[in-house]
């Protein structure tokens, strides 16, 4: 059969960040997920760490599917709206899960050190 072999969310990541091709719908659209999801962890840990708080540490989370958006579209020169039918696209992949790990951990590590 024609099984396509699955990768780990790690290759996946590492694939990303060394621009390592080719890219089919599925495979990008995981290693985005993976790769905002590893971001949006250490981001919250630096965050937590650092004392932000407020209206600054969201504007700071913001900014992670933007650049991601940038850096699929200009460093891996892949034509978002035509992979995905969507421009947003990697902007909006795994926005709210995401986004929700980074609350918890910026929050328990906030809140851990503000005692």
């Amino acid at each position: 059969g024609n099984k396509e072999q699955k990768e780990s969310p790690i290759s996946l990541v590492t694939r990303l960040a060394t621009k390592a091709g080719p890219w089919n719908k599925k495979s990008l659209g995981l290693a985005i997920y993976w790769s905002k999801l590893l971001i949006s962890i250490i981001l919250g840990i630096i965050v937590g760490f650092v004392g932000i708080a407020g209206a600054l540490g969201n504007l700071l989370y913001l900014s992670v599917p933007f650049l991601m958006q940038f850096y699929v579209s200009g460093a891996l020169n892949i034509d978002i709206e035509e992979m995905f039918g969507n421009a947003s696209a990697v902007a909006l992949e795994g926005m709210l899960p995401c986004y929700a790990t980074y609350l918890l951990i910026w929050t328990l590590i906030h809140t851990a050190l503000s005692k």
